[in-house]
C-alpha cells in the first residue's frame, strides 16, 4: 500500500471513486506508452537542484542562484486544477545551496534531507507537516561539515562528506549521533576510494552496502560503528556503475539494484547465503555509447512503487530524434532478459522542459505522475491519466500534523539558518571571459592561487590576478572561464565524472613554449569543498589536493588526467557524465537556446 493511500478509510466516496479509476487505467495501461493527459509548466528564476514527489500530491522543488537558495513545496491538487496557479503552498529560504537531497515518507511526517554545498557545507533535516488548515515546514536537524546525502532511512542519513574529507558516515538526526565506519582493507586513500560513492543503503537493519564504480562494500553494525564485512569488486570494465539505483524486490530478503553500465541498462539482485553473497545480473536495455561522447542514457530513478525505472535517453539524437524518457518494468521471476522493453515518450510542446538541461525527474507510477525541472529553471508536471484537479480538498496524500513541541519555521526563528524572508548568499560573480581585471578581481577568481607553493617560473605561471598584476588576454591561461562549476565546464566535471564534490581553485597553469599545442595545456589546481577552513599547507587526495588537469588527446577524450595514478583525483569516471555534459552541449545549440538571451550566457560559456 502506497503511503498516498494508507488512510484511505478516511476518503469520501468521490476521492475513492477517483482514484480507483486512475489506478485502474493505468493499470490497462501498463504495457503502453504513457500519454499526457494534461500538463501543469512553470518557469522559476532560479535552476532547480532536486525535485521530491511526497505521497503523489506535494511537489517539493530546491533551486537556486547566486544569491538565493529555497526550498519550495506546490500541493499538486491545485496546481493540476483548470484555474491552478504557480504559487508554491509554501516556501523556506537556505544559507547554501542544496546539492543533493533524499525523501522519505515516515510516521513523524514527510521528511527531506538536505545536502547543502556552497558557500557552507552543512546536512540540513526538514520536515512538510500540516497545521490547521496549511502545511509548514519545520526544521528537524543540522550539522555543520557533514553534506553530500546518499540515503535516508527512518532516522539514519548516510553522507560522503565529512569536515572536508570524502568519508562516508551515518548521521541518525533523531538523536545527533554518528556512525562512523570501518574503511574497507586498504583504507580509503586510493584511487577506487578516493571520489564519493554512487549510493548507500541499509539492505537490513544492520546490514550497510556501499556501491562504488567498480565495487560494493557491505558493513555490520555493531554498537555505535559499522565493521567491515566484505567487498564485492567488479572485475570487467563493461560491468562498472555509473548510475545506481535501489529497486523494490519481491523478497525482502534481496537486495536489487538497477545500473546504467558502459552498453547496458542491468537489474543486479544481491542475497547471501552460506557461502557469502551472492550476485545475480540481468542485461535489461542494450545501447551503443557515443565514440568519445559518454553514454546516450543518464538519470536513471525508480518509480514511486519500486516496480519501475526512468530514465533520460538521448538514443540517435544526432538522427534527429528528440531525448525522450524511458520506463522499464522490472523483471519478473522467472527473469528473461527478452521479456520486456523501454517505454518512450516525450512532450513535443514548445514549452516543454529541456530533458537534456541537467534534468532532475521523479515518476510516480502507482498514480500516473511525471515530474522533471531543469538547470534553467524550467518545471512541468504530466498527469498521465487526466482528473487529478478532483482529489483537491479530499484527505487524500495529507501530510501528518504538527507536533506542538516542533518549531515552524516561517514563524519561529532565533538565527538566520532558515528562514521565511530572504537572506542573500553573496557568492562571487562566476568568472567570463570578458571580465575586466577589476571585474575578476571581484570575482571568484580573487580565491586562486591562494597556495604558496614552489613552482618553476620557467614553466608555471600563477593564476594570479592581484591588484599589482594587470595581465592582458594572452596571459590568460586557456578556458580560464571553465572553472566554475558550472553545468558542462572543468570543475562540473571533476565533481560529476570523478566524484569530487566542491569547488576547484586554479593554482598555476603550464606555459607552453614556442608553437602551441593544446595537448601540453595544463592546469594546476586544489579541490576543496565549499566552505571548509582546511590550510592551503595540508594534503588529502580525498579532499584538499593539488592535481594537474590536462587536455584529453584526440580520440581519448576520457583521459583526462595523464599522470600515474597518485596524482589523480580517483578512478571513478561516470560515462552518463560524460553524456549529460555532451547532451548539454548539443541542446545549446537549439535555436530557442540561442535567439533567447537568457541562455545566452549559458551558452557562451560553452563556446
Amino acid at each position: 500500500m502506497p503511503p498516498s493511500l494508507m488512510n484511505y478509510t478516511t476518503f469520501d466516496a468521490a476521492t475513492l471513486e477517483t482514484l480507483a479509476r486512475r489506478i485502474s487505467t493505468l493499470s490497462r495501461r501498463k504495457d503502453s506508452s504513457p500519454i499526457i493527459s494534461h500538463a501543469w509548466r512553470t518557469q522559476l528564476p532560479r535552476s532547480i537542484q532536486w525535485v521530491g514527489l511526497a505521497s503523489s500530491r506535494w511537489l517539493i522543488v530546491a533551486s537556486s542562484d547566486h544569491q538565493v537558495s529555497t526550498l519550495q513545496c506546490w500541493d499538486l491538487t491545485r496546481a493540476l486544477s483548470l484555474n491552478g496557479g504557480h504559487s508554491p503552498v509554501v516556501q523556506i529560504y537556505l544559507p547554501a545551496q542544496v546539492k543533493t537531497a533524499k525523501l522519505e515518507i515516515q510516521q513523524s511526517g514527510i521528511i527531506i534531507a538536505l545536502g547543502l554545498m556552497n558557500p557552507s557545507t552543512a546536512l540540513y533535516v526538514v520536515s512538510l507537516k500540516r497545521k490547521s488548515d496549511r502545511v509548514v515546514f519545520t526544521h528537524e536537524y543540522s550539522l555543520i561539515g557533514s553534506s553530500h546525502v546518499l540515503m535516508l532511512h527512518d532516522a539514519w542519513v548516510g553522507c560522503a562528506i565529512r569536515e572536508a574529507l570524502n568519508e562516508p558516515h551515518i548521521v541518525n538526526w533523531k538523536t545527533g549521533s554518528i556512525l562512523n565506519i570501518e574503511p574497507p582493507p586498504g583504507g580509503l586513500d586510493i584511487l577506487s576510494r578516493r571520489s564519493v560513492p554512487h549510493l548507500m543503503t541499509m539492505w537490513t537493519e544492520d546490514t550497510l552496502v556501499i556501491v562504488r564504480f567498480n565495487a560494493l562494500e557491505f558493513y555490520r553494525r555493531e554498537g555505535d560503528r559499522l565493521l567491515f564485512l566484505r567487498l564485492l569488486e567488479l572485475q570487467d570494465e563493461e560491468d562498472h556503475i555509473h548510475e545506481v539505483t535501489i529497486c523494490q524486490h519481491c523478497d525482502p530478503t534481496y537486495l536489487q539494484l538497477a545500473i546504467i553500465a558502459q552498453c547496458d541498462v542491468q537489474f543486479l539482485t544481491l542475497s547471501e547465503d552460506s557461502h557469502g553473497i551472492v550476485l545475480k545480473r540481468i542485461n535489461a536495455e542494450n545501447f551503443v555509447p557515443y565514440a568519445n561522447a559518454g553514454t546516450p542514457l543518464f538519470r536513471l530513478r525508480t518509480s514511486q512503487s519500486g516496480t519501475r525505472v526512468i530514465w533520460i535517453s538521448t538514443l540517435n539524437w544526432f538522427f534527429g530524434v528528440r531525448p525522450s524518457f524511458a520506463i522499464f518494468a522490472l523483471p519478473k521471476q522467472p527473469l528473461n532478459p527478452h521479456s520486456t522493453s523501454a517505454l518512450t515518450w516525450k512532450d513535443d510542446d514548445v514549452h516543454a522542459p529541456a530533458l537534456w538541461a541537467f534534468s532532475n525527474v521523479e515518476y510516480d507510477d502507482i498514480l500516473g505522475l511525471t515530474v522533471i525541472g531543469n538547470h534553467f529553471g524550467e518545471l512541468a508536471v504530466y498527469d498521465h491519466v487526466g482528473g487529478y484537479a478532483r482529489l483537491v480538498g479530499s484527505s487524500f496524500g495529507a501530510a501528518p500534523v504538527l507536533e506542538a513541541d516542533h518549531t515552524v519555521i516561517s514563524e519561529a526563528l532565533n538565527e538566520c539558518v532558515i528562514s521565511s524572508l530572504p537572506f542573500y548568499l553573496n557568492l562571487p560573480l562566476p568568472v567570463t571571459r570578458v571580465m575586466t581585471h577589476a571585474e575578476l578581481m571581484s570575482s571568484r577568481a580573487a580565491k586562486w592561487a591562494k597556495d604558496k607553493l614552489d613552482l618553476n617560473p620557467q614553466c608555471w605561471m600563477r593564476t594570479d590576478f592581484a591588484p599589482d598584476k594587470v595581465l592582458d588576454e594572452t596571459d590568460r591561461f586557456p578556458k580560464h572561464d571553465t572553472w566554475e562549476g558550472q553545468p558542462g565546464d572543468n570543475a562540473w566535471m571533476l565533481s560529476y565524472m570523478y566524484g569530487f564534490p566542491g569547488e576547484a581553485l586554479p593554482q598555476a597553469f603550464r606555459i607552453n613554449q614556442g608553437r602551441h599545442d593544446p595537448e601540453d595545456d595544463a592546469i594546476l589546481f586544489r579541490l576543496c569543498p565549499n566552505g571548509s577552513n582546511v590550510s592551503p599547507n595540508s594534503w588529502s587526495s580525498r579532499s584538499v589536493g593539488r592535481y594537474i588537469f590536462a587536455t584529453p588527446r584526440l580520440y581519448r577524450s576520457y583521459e583526462f588526467f595523464l599522470l600515474p595514478q597518485d596524482f589523480r583525483p580517483s578512478g571513478n569516471l561516470s560515462l552518463t557524465a560524460l553524456g549529460q555534459r555532451n547532451a548539454y552541449l548539443q541542446g545549446m545549440k537549439e535555436p530557442k537556446y540561442q535567439s533567447d538571451s537568457r541562455w545566452r550566457t549559458w551558452l557562451s560559456r560553452h563556446e
